[in-house]
């Protein structure tokens, strides 16, 4: 039989020496099997509680096979945070589902503080046990056992029956053998869990801008090319609108890099929420960002997201209690037709942006195109100046 899913060793001597399994031949043949019977069970439930992978999972499989395994009515299954136990599964009693428990307090608590089981046999008194959340139909008979993994409280298991059946010190050992496995599996999890957190916070570092949290250049590329990729052979255009701040550095000489880094955040929000479903909005370095359109209908489409583009920028930004007003120009570019990569087609659109910075920037130009564009308008039109920041006037008393 299997045991790789142990903490060691000897953990299964340790749970067997627990059990007294009767080692005299003179022992009771049906005493011998009835033992058997338990440690099969126990094995069966630590490799239940151990195939599981979310901690959410994991504590559902620990009460319903502690439940299992002593026959009980109700029981509930309680996690230590910090001084206290607060119970995150709970079986036959659900009022009782995300109590909290000082530790030292009501019969878990103690169980805790003691670091060793309870048996109760007759109703528990609230007065001997401050704090015990209790049923309406109290356990005539109910267990608590801590549950240690390499010196360290994880939590405590707590089962109770009624019908007049009484839990006896073999029932304690069957638990307290139990709870060993249970908490090696929590903790074993845990672990699992804050690997794959630190992972995930790895690789969001990795592809996502800090300032703005939108995708970065690297990001970006990836989802160009796997787009370009995918369209192979077919009709659908992605297209990439590339923006850059206008006059950014005077923004950053008035207001200095936190009043910069305060109309990149602003504008990244903006732009992600004019962004469609499937877009990716990135800033690819500086004041430069990006949008990419993974499919589009034609280039109509690509130059009316340029327009909302342009549009989202004029609206005078509240930064640290000064009004900024800020423009952007963006070039376009369309897969297929400016370019078949991440890099052919971020040239085009630079190009475009170029254009766009040379007639006078606060408009839009596709690559290739002669005239530029400013939002709202299929055709150039004059532009209103703006300047590229205005400070809040604060009045002042006279005198």
């Amino acid at each position: 039989m299997g045991r790789a899913w142990c903490a060691d060793d000897n953990q299964w001597v340790t749970i067997l020496d627990r059990l007294r399994l009767p080692r005299r031949q003179s022992d009771r043949t049906s005493e011998l099997a009835r033992q058997l019977e338990q440690v099969r069970a126990l094995m069966d439930a630590g490799h239940a509680v151990n195939s599981a992978r979310e901690l959410d999972e994991v504590l559902q499989t620990i009460l319903d096979r502690a439940v299992g395994l002593l026959g009980a009515s109700s029981g509930s299954v309680m996690l230590r945070d910090d001084d206290e136990l607060v119970v995150v599964a709970a079986y036959g009693n659900n009022r009782a589902l995300h109590r909290r428990v000082q530790i030292g307090d009501a019969i878990a608590g103690r169980v805790a503080i003691a670091r060793r089981p309870q048996l109760i046999k007759g109703a528990a008194s609230p007065a001997l046990y401050p704090g015990l959340p209790l049923k309406t139909s109290t356990p005539n008979s109910g267990m608590s056992v801590p549950m240690i993994d390499r010196g360290e409280l994880v939590g405590v298991i707590n089962v109770g029956v009624t019908g007049g059946r009484l839990f006896t010190s073999d029932d304690v050992d069957l638990l307290c053998a139990f709870g060993e496995l249970a908490a090696t599996a929590i903790a074993k999890t845990r672990l699992y869990e804050a690997a794959r957190r630190a992972t995930a916070e790895l690789a969001y570092t990795a592809t996502h801008d800090p300032l703005t949290s939108l995708a970065n250049r690297t990001l970006l590329a990836d989802r160009i090319n796997g787009s370009i990729r995918d369209a192979a052979g077919l009709t659908t255009r992605g297209a990439l609108l590339f923006i850059d701040v206008d006059d950014f550095k005077s923004i950053n000489d008035a207001y200095g890099h936190a009043g910069g880094d305060g109309v990149l955040r602003v504008f990244a929000g903006r732009l992600r929420t004019i962004s469609p479903v499937g877009a990716t909005p990135a800033r690819v370095g500086g004041d430069e960002l990006a949008l990419f359109l993974p499919d589009v209908e034609d280039a109509g489409e690509a130059e009316a997201a340029a327009a909302r583009t342009v549009e989202a920028a004029r609206p005078v930004m509240d930064i640290d209690g000064c009004d900024i007003c800020v423009t952007v120009s963006v070039g376009v570019a369309m897969t297929g037709v400016h370019g078949n990569s991440y890099a052919e087609l971020m040239n085009a659109a630079d190009l475009a942006l170029y254009d766009a910075k040379r007639a006078g920037k606060d408009c839009w130009r596709m690559s290739g195109d002669e005239h530029p564009r400013e939002s709202g308008s299929a055709i150039p039109r004059p532009r209103a100046q703006k300047p590229a920041v205005r400070p809040v006037t604060v009045p002042t008393e006279a005198g």
